[in-house]
């Protein structure tokens, strides 16, 4: 973070969005300290950061598992979320965003029969 960027995260307004992506590497090497300091930003004004964070995963396209299914983003997701227990503050609520953090961070289960899914999780 710089004088740049803090001025931008305190500019926010009702309907922006800080969409952070996380590189592979970053994921491999559980390097949490880019979201760490987006989130120290965001908690300087709570009443504009609700909702305002949307984490994405980037180097995993190709790969035909679900976020929550690959073992070193489920790592990667719950070290940050060891550090950050107010993350669902700021998660977006647009989308499935913070069903996925929590089926990285809980103990989750996936069941598929005939055509149905069935989720288990357990916190």
């Amino acid at each position: 973070m710089n004088e740049n960027t803090d001025n931008l995260y305190s500019d926010m307004n009702f309907f922006d969005f800080i969409i952070h992506s996380v590189t592979k590497k970053e994921v491999l090497k559980k390097d949490i300290f880019a979201l760490n300091q987006i989130l120290k930003s965001l908690r300087d004004d709570l009443t504009k950061s609700y909702g305002k964070a949307m984490i994405i995963f980037d180097g995993y396209d190709n790969d035909q598992r679900e976020i929550y299914e690959i073992q070193e983003i489920r790592e990667y997701v719950k070290k940050l979320f060891d550090e950050n227990n107010d993350l669902f503050y700021f998660i977006t609520k647009i989308g499935s965003l913070n069903k996925v953090i929590l089926a990285c961070i809980s103990d989750f289960q996936q069941i598929k029969t005939k055509g149905r899914t069935r989720c288990n999780c357990r916190i």
